[in-house]
């Protein structure tokens, strides 16, 4: 058998839903994609769980597969995109966790300030109860319990990028919540 024999072959078993033609694919694919998805994301687990997302998204969309050379493409492209995704979910629970430390941080002791403070925590976690019930759990297991994608992922018995999906729609949503509330209140002020 040729080797675009082989790679039609694939393709058509691919298209078709036979698992073995994914199976293949994995066994050829998996480690480079590792390798590839480190080097942009430079931790092995959440690598690794990007790719294997990745092969989910390859099977969802394995009837638009042409050949292998397409398939390729999509798996590096998919990858490169969920890693892009997973930094910037990651860089906004960052900056969010340093911008509710500062609000929880004693930078003096007027009693005016700590008041202020306190109060901007109260709007904080009010609006984080009306996040929806799944955005919300993702928030606070990663933002106040600390927890790491796979982890909340594993928790909840859901993707990890559902997670990152959910961390960074409950950052826009409280963002927007909480921008709502301070023109609010100086709206009220003035």
């Amino acid at each position: 058998m040729t080797s675009s024999s082989n790679h039609t072959n694939i393709v058509f078993s691919l298209n078709n839903g036979q698992q073995q033609a994914l199976d293949g694919l994995f066994t050829q694919y998996y480690r480079a994609l590792v390798f590839f998805a480190m080097r942009i994301l430079k931790n092995q687990e959440e690598a690794e769980d990007i790719v294997i997302e990745s092969f989910s998204k390859l099977w969802n969309n394995r009837e638009k597969m042409e050949s292998v050379q397409n398939i390729k493409g999509f798996l590096y492209l998919t990858t490169r995109n969920a890693c892009v995704d997973h930094l910037r979910a990651e860089r906004k629970i960052r900056d969010m966790q340093k911008e509710l430390q500062v609000l929880a941080d004693p930078v003096e002791q007027n009693t005016d300030m700590e008041t202020t403070r306190a109060e901007m925590l109260r709007h904080i976690y009010e609006e984080m109860e009306k996040l929806p019930h799944q955005c919300r759990n993702v928030f606070k297991l990663s933002v106040i319990r600390g927890l790491k994608s796979r982890d909340i992922a594993d928790e909840l018995n859901i993707s990890v990028s559902n997670v990152t999906s959910q961390k960074s729609r409950a950052i826009q949503l409280l963002r927007t919540a909480l921008v709502k509330r301070m023109i609010h209140c100086i709206m009220g002020i003035i």
